[in-house]
């Protein structure tokens, strides 16, 4: 594939990506409005300094969810969030930080299904096949291999500190899966109620070693052996009541 082709190829998977939360956002759950998008379109200035994920069926994108890195604009936190926030940003560097935001999963696919199903990374090209049949454990929520793949990114690119503003039953879907967020800013509103939460990397892959096994191993699928914690930590999963340190 030349340069140019690649180029329309990444363009034409990008409106795939608007369309659908298009669709999500501003028809089925009403956060936005349809008539601010004229065009069937849902896009922001925060877009083209992002990395997207999607999940395709056999004919379309049907999920996706992006990673918003440093960029002109910042970070949709501080805008929304201002100085009231319980971390000290200027304190961290801002190449190791992100934020992940828009996940969009079409109404019919926000349960586990049979089909098979690719997430994508969109500027990599980078594609792997999941069946959620074969992995029922593991995919009852879609949205479980996005994550995965902002984690093994997050890895790649050095990322420590990854900043999201989620409403309450997002939040609960990560402690369920021993994913570690943790509140840093009071309700503030963006498209409903939601807060600030952060997880610092080297945290998240560690409780999910101690306290889901099997969730841990699902994220360390297919990613660099350079990337993965270093084995000489990998001591036993113990409790996090034990209040042992990994």
């Amino acid at each position: 594939m030349n340069d140019t082709s690649r180029s329309l190829s990444v363009e034409s998977m990008m409106d795939d990506i608007y369309r659908l939360r298009y669709q999500v956002f501003c028809k089925e759950l009403k956060f936005m409005r349809e008539a601010d998008h004229p065009d069937g379109l849902e896009k922001d200035k925060y877009d083209p300094y992002s990395i997207h994920f999607t999940i395709e069926d056999s004919e379309s994108v049907v999920g996706t969810l992006r990673l918003i890195l440093d960029g002109p604009h910042g970070f949709p936190f501080t805008e929304y969030c201002g100085g009231d926030i319980d971390v000290d940003i200027a304190s961290l560097d801002r190449k190791k930080i992100c934020e992940f935001s828009r996940l969009a999963i079409l109404k019919r696919y926000r349960k586990s299904c049979g089909e098979i199903l690719r997430y994508r990374n969109i500027y990599s090209g980078v594609a792997r096949e999941v069946t959620p049949a074969e992995r029922s454990g593991l995919t009852k929520c879609m949205a479980l291999g996005l994550y995965r793949e902002i984690y093994q990114e997050c890895k790649r690119r050095g990322i420590t500190h990854v900043f999201a503003l989620m409403e309450k039953p997002l939040w609960r879907f990560f402690l369920m899966q021993n994913f570690v967020f943790k509140p840093v800013s009071r309700d503030v509103y963006c498209y409903g109620v939601v807060q600030l939460y952060l997880t610092i990397v080297e945290e998240w892959e560690a409780n999910l070693w101690r306290k889901a096994g099997e969730v841990f191993d699902f994220f360390m699928d297919g990613l660099e052996e350079e990337y993965r914690p270093h084995p000489d930590r990998r001591l036993e999963r113990v409790s996090q009541a034990e209040g042992e340190k990994w």
